[in-house]
C-alpha cells in the first residue's frame, strides 16, 4: 500500500511538472503529459483523462496504447462508455466508429475523424505528446483534395441530402480533382433532417452539416432554387427547367423521398401538413401550439412527431392501421412500444384507418372508418413515402414497380455512369440473401454515397457489406436496429423492460439471429451489427445462454471481435 501511494505521488508531481508552459504558442507547441502507469490499464481497457481543459481517451489494446479525442465527433457522447471492437471504438448511442490507431470514421453515421495523438512509454509511465489545439478541438475534418482540373466534365449530383453530401465529400477525401456539381431544389445547404422530427426547437443555422465556406474551400459546387427537369443518359446531360443544360462525366442520383399523400376527401383542407424540409418544420411548429394534432401514421415518423411536439401543443393522438405500432419491427417490440406509449399517457389508436377529414375552410375533426370523430386542429400524415423519380421518365435508368431506382451492389444504375443513392433506390442485401430491399435512413444513405463515390474514383468496393441500422427516439427511449429488413423471422427472444429502459429483441431465423432491437446501454443491435458485418454467426443457443447480451466478452465471440 505504502509503495502504491509513493507511486501515486510521483505521477502527481510528473503532472503538476507538466503544466508549466512550452517554449512557443501555448496553442500549438507540443506538450507532455503524464497520464498513468502501464499497469493501470489492462488490454482491452478505457479510460478518460482530463489534459489542460480538455480531455482525452486512452485505450490500451494489444499491448499497446493509443489516445484519441474523448467524444464522439457526430453526437458528442463520450466514448469512454463505448465498445472497443476489432480495433475500432465504436459510440455508445449510434455505433459511429472510428479506428483507435489514426481516428478515420470507419462507419457511420457522422461526418469527421476524431483526434489522435502521440503516446510514449517510458519508465512504466505513460505519456500524452500533443498540442492544446489539438485536446480542444476533439474532432478533425478529413483530409480533402481540391478541383485541379476545371475543363473535364463534373461529376453531378442531383440533391443534397445526406447520401449526395458523404458521396461529394469522399470523392474530394479519395483524391478526385475534377469538379463536383450538386444541384437541389430547395434554398439551403446540406442540413440533418433527421432532428426535423426529434425536436420542435429549429434553428436553420444549426441544422447545418457544413458551412457555406466548406465548400468553397473544397470546390464543391452546389446550385440552390435549381429544378431538374429531364436526364438525357445517351448524351450524358441534366437538363434543367431554366432551359439550361449541365453535361456530366458520372450522374449521381440522390433525391430522396417525399412524403406519401393522404387520399381521402378534406386532404386539401388547410390544416393538414406535411414533414419532409425545413420550411415544412418551422411552418408545422409554429402553427400547432396549443392545437389538438393527430398524427397519421404509427411509424418512426409518426411516433418521433408525437413524442417532440407533446410538450407544445394541446393535445397528441396517433392514429395506425396496423394492429401494433412500427410494423417493419417484430410485432411483439411494436407491443412493447404501445404499452410504453399507454403508460406515458400518450394516446395511441390501432387499427385506425382515416374515413375523410373535415371541416370549414380548415381542419376541425377527422372520422374514422369505424365511426370514431376525432377533435384535430392540424393532421400530420406520416403514412410512407414516395421515391422522388419521376424525373427519371423516358430515361434509361431503371425503377421497380414502387418508383424506386433499382442498383446493384456498388450503387449503378441501369444506365451507363449513372448511380443512385440514399431513400430512393432498392439494393440488394448482400450481408443476408441478396433480396432487394429499400432503407430510407441515415445511416444506409452514409454508407451508398461512399460506395457510390468509390465506385466512380477507384471501381473499389468497401470491404464490408450494408447491414441495415436505424434508430429513432420515443418519448426519451432511443430505440435501435439492426440486421436483416427482408425476412418473416421464425421466434423472437425478448429480454428486459423498455420502460426501465433495458430492453432487448432477438430475431431468429433457421435457428440464427438475422435482426436485434434494442433500448438502453445494452448495445447488442450496435454489436450486432458489427459482427454480421464481418461474417460472425449468432446462434439461438448463444442468446439463450448470453443472458448479458454483450457479444464482446462472450467465450464463441469474444476472439472474433478483439
Amino acid at each position: 500500500m505504502y509503495r502504491a501511494e509513493l507511486e501515486r505521488a510521483s505521477l502527481h508531481e510528473l503532472r503538476r511538472k507538466s503544466s508549466t508552459p512550452s517554449l512557443g504558442s501555448p496553442q500549438t507547441s507540443l506538450q507532455e503529459h503524464p497520464l498513468c502507469y502501464v499497469g493501470d490499464l489492462s488490454n482491452g481497457e478505457k479510460r478518460e483523462f482530463s489534459v489542460d481543459e480538455g480531455s482525452v481517451l486512452l485505450i490500451r489494446h494489444k499491448s499497446k496504447f493509443y489516445a484519441l479525442g474523448s467524444k464522439c465527433a457526430h453526437c458528442g457522447e463520450r466514448l469512454s462508455s463505448g465498445l472497443l471492437i476489432r480495433g475500432k471504438i465504436r459510440c455508445s448511442n449510434f455505433g459511429t466508429a472510428y479506428n483507435i490507431r489514426t481516428g478515420y470514421l470507419e462507419d457511420f453515421p457522422g461526418l469527421d475523424n476524431i483526434q489522435t495523438h502521440t503516446v510514449q512509454v517510458r519508465n512504466d509511465t505513460v505519456f500524452l505528446m500533443t498540442t492544446r489545439e489539438k485536446i480542444l478541438a476533439e474532432r478533425a475534418l478529413p483530409v480533402m483534395t481540391k478541383c485541379r482540373n476545371f475543363v473535364n466534365d463534373p461529376v453531378v449530383i442531383i440533391g443534397t441530402g445526406i447520401s449526395a453530401l458523404t458521396c461529394a465529400e469522399t470523392l474530394r477525401q479519395e483524391g478526385f480533382r475534377d469538379r463536383i456539381v450538386m444541384i437541389t431544389r430547395e434554398d439551403t445547404l446540406p442540413y440533418d433532417r433527421t432532428k426535423l422530427s426529434k425536436t420542435t426547437e429549429v434553428e436553420p443555422k444549426s441544422l447545418l452539416l457544413r458551412p457555406g465556406e466548406f465548400f468553397e474551400n473544397y470546390d464543391i459546387e452546389v446550385m440552390l432554387n435549381t429544378r431538374v427537369k429531364s436526364l438525357n443518359t445517351e448524351e450524358k446531360v441534366v437538363c434543367l427547367e431554366d432551359g439550361a443544360s449541365v453535361q456530366y462525366s458520372n450522374l449521381v442520383l440522390a433525391m430522396g423521398s417525399v412524403p406519401a399523400k393522404l387520399n381521402v376527401k378534406g386532404a386539401d383542407l388547410e390544416g393538414v401538413k406535411y414533414l419532409r424540409t425545413l420550411d415544412d418544420a418551422l411552418d408545422l411548429y409554429e402553427s400547432m401550439k396549443r392545437k389538438h394534432i393527430a398524427v397519421l401514421g404509427s411509424n418512426l415518423l409518426g411516433l418521433e412527431l408525437a413524442s417532440s411536439i407533446g410538450k407544445q401543443s394541446r393535445s397528441v393522438s396517433i392514429f395506425g392501421k396496423g394492429a401494433a405500432p412500427l410494423t417493419m419491427l417484430p410485432t411483439q417490440v411494436g407491443q412493447v412500444v404501445r404499452e410504453f406509449a399507454q403508460a406515458e399517457t400518450l394516446f395511441l389508436r390501432q387499427n385506425s384507418l382515416v374515413k375523410a377529414v373535415e371541416g370549414f375552410d380548415k381542419v376541425g375533426h377527422m372520422v374514422l372508418k369505424d365511426g370514431l370523430c376525432a377533435v384535430a386542429h392540424i393532421v400530420v400524415p406520416a403514412i410512407g413515402v414516395r421515391p422522388c423519380s419521376s424525373l427519371l421518365l423516358g430515361s434509361s435508368v431503371s425503377t421497380n414497380s414502387h418508383g424506386f431506382v433499382v442498383v446493384d451492389s456498388q450503387m449503378r444504375t441501369s444506365a451507363r455512369h449513372v448511380f443512385a443513392v440514399g431513400d430512393l433506390t432498392s439494393f440488394p442485401l448482400t450481408a443476408f440473401n441478396g433480396n432487394m430491399v429499400n432503407c430510407d435512413h441515415w445511416y444506409s444513405a452514409q454508407f451508398q454515397g461512399r460506395k457510390a463515390a468509390f465506385a466512380i474514383v477507384s471501381q473499389k468496393e468497401m470491404s464490408v457489406p450494408l447491414v441495415p441500422f436505424f434508430w429513432t427516439v420515443f418519448l426519451d427511449r432511443t430505440l435501435t436496429f439492426a440486421g436483416d429488413l427482408s425476412c418473416v423471422t421464425d421466434e423472437r427472444i425478448l429480454r428486459g423492460s423498455l420502460k426501465d429502459n433495458d430492453f432487448v429483441c432477438y430475431c431468429i431465423k433457421n435457428d440464427e439471429v438475422v435482426a436485434v432491437v434494442n433500448a438502453g446501454t445494452r448495445n447488442a443491435a450496435i454489436q450486432f451489427l458489427e459482427m454480421t458485418q464481418h461474417k460472425i454467426k449468432i446462434k439461438k443457443q448463444d442468446v439463450v445462454k448470453n443472458i448479458s447480451d454483450n457479444w464482446i466478452t462472450y467465450p464463441s465471440t469474444r476472439t472474433l471481435l478483439e
